[in-house]
This record gives C-alpha cells, sequence and structure tokens, in this order.
C-alpha cells in the first residue's frame, strides 16, 4: 500500500491540493502536510496515540470496577478521568474513517 492509499483509507477526506504560490499539499482530516509521505507518517503516530489511549480507557474503567467494589469515595475521581480520556479520544479521532 503506497503512503497515499494509505492516508486515505484512515481519513474521511485526504486530497491533494496546489497553494495559490503552486506549492503542493497534501489535506487530510483537519490537518495538512507536504508530502503523502509526511501525512503516512503523522497518521502511523495519530493511530499509535488513540492506540494507547484506548488502552488507558480500559485501565480507567477497570479501575472504576474495582472502585465500585471497594469505595464509593473514589469513583467520582475515577469518572472524571474517564471523562478526560474520551474526551481526548474523540478529539484525535476526528476526520478520522472509523476503522
Amino acid at each position: 500500500m503506497t503512503d497515499e492509499e494509505y492516508v486515505r483509507s484512515r481519513w474521511k477526506k485526504a486530497y491533494q491540493y496546489q497553494s495559490l504560490s503552486g506549492v503542493p499539499f497534501i489535506q487530510f482530516g483537519p490537518h495538512a502536510l507536504a508530502t503523502w509521505s509526511a501525512a503516512a507518517e503523522f497518521t502511523r503516530q495519530r493511530e499509535e496515540e488513540i492506540r494507547q489511549l484506548l488502552e488507558e480507557i480500559a485501565q480507567a474503567k477497570r479501575w472504576i470496577d474495582l472502585d465500585l467494589r471497594k469505595s464509593i469515595h473514589n469513583m467520582d475521581a475515577s469518572y472524571r478521568i474517564l471523562a478526560r480520556l474520551e474526551s481526548a479520544l474523540a478529539e484525535l479521532l476526528k476526520g478520522m474513517k472509523e476503522q
């Protein structure tokens, strides 16, 4: 799979444009970079961030399950942490296709 195919497969919108000065750039989601290879590298890094965040969300959910069994006092903090993680995940996924 080429860098262009990879980027197009991950983002809802991925196009190549030329600026008014004649410089080409790649627009994908809310981002723009100069080459397909730069866009592909950015996308790989974004997917790794998403993977890590999904792991953190799973861990937070396990903590909440433990809190339910141990103490109601810690639940509020656990739910706030989970909400922040899920908000960060939503931000990372903006413009990306569901995989």
